[in-house]
């Protein structure tokens, strides 16, 4: 694997305030208030920036945007609040000014304040002791306005200066409260930029006491699209950000998937780690994403950002995730291929690709263009096997998902004899043992035998992918309830990450059975 650089992430935001005139700033409450207009100066760490996302290598090159907003709570120092609750200042013309008349901050020079600040503004939020501050599940987008993306809107920041009088610039030191989770993809499956990147059932909001930074991450938890970050792509490499609310991801816990990668972008990757993964306040969690044709995995680096502390460095494997199909058809034709199968003994058809398959050579199977069907022949006109002489397909490339399918087909006999009888067993994926049919014989038997006529004549059973049995032939299984043997359990994911469909000639007679449209489909309840 290539050893990707560390990309260190300088996060810091200044907010440089102006004062407003007594004319912009006069609140219309009917009483003239006294004193002057606050003047703010807001900054994080120190330097004047915040995290816009902008900037190449190490850095981050960020400013405030035209129309960004804060809001503001004032407390006189002796607990009693005056009437300035949630007071909105915007970043207009390159300064700080009140929203509106109602929201400047007028207070006299000889008194003491105490001032609580966040950002985002939100007209939610009634008191700096309970404000609850959610992330925007899709922060890849922008709101429209002033070229800020969710995932900008997403970073809450607070401040609060103690004790200060307004004979000065009042300074507000705001900190992230949040975590940021970076997420950089690349291998040599990855081409192009992903589709997109998903942060996994995160929480996505969280009760934060202005006064104390104390947290509480509410458990409304969603996915959230991570948002590209183009200044910090390459042609094989792909940034991406999100801002959540600090969490703990448990161990065996989907992080992220990756979606649209590959030649085609149509392959998709999900990653686990099997220890806990935290995203911590105040900092942030770098996962560096591998996607190869050999292999997928995640590695989370140690660093720092500024005052940030390192992060241990994790290393976790990736999977590929294979979407669960409900139907699929089954086509004949004139030159597709039969792969030939040993005896079910010598040889389980576990297999993770899709194929016709005939065993041991003993049964016949081609192409008919007078039927335009498969011809399905004994070699030497004897009784056929379902595990020594059988035919069928094995869909084994993607995994279904449990429930009751039906599978019908069309099917006739070459001779005018209806005591021929075509054998059908549905294999899970293991070739271990066979689901439960439901359609036919009250549900007892997991292999049925259907008579067929010199007609053509469409047939279909229905089967319950839910429930398996290791017991063969075409004798009765007990049901479920009468069951104490155990014959049928339930089916696991294991079971159903495929099936093969066994088919066979029943009776021993010189007849061939021409086989066509198939179709595998779930029943929808």
């Amino acid at each position: 694997m290539k050893t990707l650089k560390h990309l260190a992430l300088c996060l810091a935001a200044a907010f440089i305030a102006t004062g407003c005139s007594n004319d912009e700033n006069e609140p219309k409450t009917g009483t003239v208030k006294e004193g002057k207009p606050v003047k703010f100066e807001m900054n994080i760490g120190n330097t004047n920036t915040r995290t816009v996302t902008t900037g190449s290598g190490s850095n981050r090159s960020v400013s405030w945007r035209e129309g960004d907003a804060v809001g503001i709570f004032v407390y006189e120092s002796t607990g009693a609040p005056t009437e300035y609750s949630n007071k909105k200042y915007e970043y207009k013309d390159g300064e700080w000014k009140a929203s509106g008349a109602d929201d400047a901050i007028i207070l006299p020079e000889d008194g003491e304040y105490t001032f609580y600040a966040y950002y985002p503004y939100s007209e939610s939020v009634a008191t700096p002791a309970a404000a609850t501050l959610s992330v925007q599940q899709d922060q890849t987008i922008a709101d429209g306005n002033n070229g800020n993306t969710n995932y900008d809107l997403s970073d809450i920041l607070t401040a609060k200066a103690e004790k200060i009088t307004n004979n000065a610039t009042i300074t507000l030191q705001y900190k992230h409260l949040f975590s940021m989770v970076e997420v950089l993809v690349s291998g040599d499956l990855v081409s192009a930029a992903p589709a997109s990147v998903v942060l996994k059932d995160v929480k996505t909001s969280a009760t934060i006491d202005l006064t104390t930074d104390d947290i509480s991450a509410t458990s409304d938890n969603a996915d959230v699209s991570m948002c590209p970050v183009e200044s910090e792509t390459t042609q094989t490499t792909y940034l991406y950000r999100a801002i959540v609310p600090a969490q703990t991801i448990e161990a065996n816990k989907t992080l992220l998937e990756v979606y649209g990668v590959g030649a085609d972008k149509d392959k998709n990757y999900r990653f686990t780690h099997t220890a806990a993964v935290s995203y911590e306040q105040g900092r942030y969690r770098r996962i560096n994403v591998l996607i190869g044709e050999n292999n997928a995995g995640i590695t989370i680096p140690g660093g720092t950002v500024d005052e940030w502390k390192p992060s241990d460095k994790i290393d976790v494997e990736g999977e590929e995730i294979i979407a669960p199909v409900t139907t699929f058809d089954v086509l004949f034709e004139q030159n597709t291929p039969v792969v030939d199968r040993k005896t079910y003994k010598e040889d389980k058809i576990t297999d993770n690709t899709n194929f016709w398959f005939a065993r041991a050579n003993a049964t016949k199977v081609s192409y008919n263009a007078t039927e335009n069907a498969m011809e399905i022949k004994s070699d030497n006109a004897s009784r056929l096997t379902w595990d020594n002489s059988s035919f069928g397909y094995h869909f084994g490339s993607k995994p279904l998902v449990k429930g009751q399918y039906r599978f019908s087909f069309k099917a006739k006999l070459s001779i005018a004899d209806t005591g021929q009888t075509l054998g059908i067993t549905f294999r899970d994926a293991t070739d271990c043992v066979a689901f439960k049919v439901i359609s036919s014989f009250s549900g007892k038997r997991v292999q049925i035998g259907q008579k067929l006529t010199d007609d053509w004549a469409e047939y279909y059973f229905d089967i319950d992918l839910s429930m398996a049995a290791a017991k063969a032939g075409l004798g009765d299984v007990p049901t479920e309830e009468e069951d104490p043997e155990g014959c049928y359990k339930s089916t696991t994911d294991e079971n159903i990450q495929g099936i093969t469909i066994v088919l066979w000639k029943n009776v021993a007679k010189d007849y061939s059975i021409f086989f066509k449209d198939m179709k595998f489909e779930k029943i929808e309840e």
